[in-house]
This record gives C-alpha cells, structure tokens and sequence, in this order.
C-alpha cells in the first residue's frame, strides 16, 4: 500500500479557518488537544486481480488523534520549540470486492504512539518532526473462497507535520494540520508512506 494526502481539501479548509477564528499570541506551557484524522492510502490490488477478485478499495479512512505538549523553550521574536506526544487511530483503507461471486471485504488500519518536536512560529504556524511507533492492521474476509486473515504488522516510523494554531482566546483554540509518516511496514514487510490530514480542538493550561 501507498498512502497519499489532499491537500486542496486542507487548503480550502485554511481559508475558511483563517476567516473564522481569531488568532492570538500562544500561551506558554502544556496542552491538550484531540482531532478527527482523515488517512489517505493507495492499495495495490494487482496480485488480488490476477487471482480472480474484481471489485473496488475505498483509498482512505476516518479516525481520531490525541495529543499532549509543552513548550521547551522560547527562542524570541514570538516563536517557540515545543515537544507533543499523542495517538493516532484510524483506518487508512477498505475493500468492496468479489471472489467466486462472493462478497470479499476487509480494512487496513494504523494506529500507535507518537512523539515529535514542534517549531512555532509567532503566527500559530508550527513544523513537526518526530517518530512514532505504528501498527498496521490488515483485514481480509471471502468467505467464498475460504479466507478469513487478519496481519499486524510494527514499525518505528519517521513523523513530520505542518499546521496552524489558531486560539480564540489564551485556553482555547483550533488546530489544523497535515503531515504523514514514512516507512509503514505492511504484513509484506514493504515500507509505506501515510499521508494525514488533522482537525481539532486544544486548551492550553
């Protein structure tokens, strides 16, 4: 599988944040914060064609990320380096396809821990880079031919993101990201990229 984003989506999204919430200088200290995850991924199906199966594979899925970070230091000029820990659940893909006239469904899914360093802008713009600890889970039921098989597979994944903070006040604010990960292990043991979109909530404390 390989993982791709959309980024006109995240764009128009922007815009339409920029407009409608204030933005204001960002507290120091902890935060919160949770978002709905928007995961996009390319599935190979050729192997599956050639054995037979016919059908379609939906290329994204829906989930949730938390997450927890304190700045570390501030560097002037209204800028920042924080670190942000969090987890990411959601599905990255699903199957709509036949086998022997039979139904053949099934999901691919990602989630674990991850742990990353923010630089902030005076803005609310932030880059992010870390690593996270990734499970991919992969599903497959045809029950006309016989199968049923679920895989997860672990891998130590590189992490960047890049986003915005926009606080309608000191505690509370919106945040908008996109970013992805690097080198997913499927049960093929083939490295994946996963592209992700983020929209949420924080309160700074």
């Amino acid at each position: 599988m390989t993982l791709r984003s959309s980024t006109l989506l995240l764009a128009a999204l922007a815009t339409a944040a920029s407009v409608a919430v204030p933005t204001v200088a960002a507290a120091d200290g902890m935060y919160v914060g949770v978002a709905g995850t928007l995961a996009h991924t390319k599935v190979d199906t050729t192997s599956l064609q050639a054995a037979g199966f016919s059908g379609s594979v939906t290329e994204w899925g829906v989930g949730g990320t938390v997450f927890v970070g304190s700045t570390l230091s501030e560097l002037g000029g209204g800028s920042a380096l924080a670190a942000e820990v969090g987890y990411l659940s959601s599905k990255a893909a699903s199957r709509d396809m036949t086998y022997l006239g039979g139904p053949v469904t099934g999901d691919i899914n990602v989630s674990g821990l991850t742990a990353a360093v923010l630089y902030r802008f005076a803005s609310g713009m932030f880059l992010k880079v870390g690593a996270a600890s990734i499970t991919a889970k992969e599903s497959l039921e045809a029950p006309a031919a016989g199968l049923s098989s679920t895989d997860s597979t672990k891998s130590t994944s590189p992490l960047w993101g890049i986003g915005f903070d926009w606080m309608a006040n000191q505690q509370f604010g919106v945040r908008l990201e996109i970013g992805g990960l690097t080198a997913v292990k499927d049960s093929f043991d083939t490295n994946n990229t996963v592209s992700l979109a983020n929209l949420g909530l924080l309160f700074r404390f």
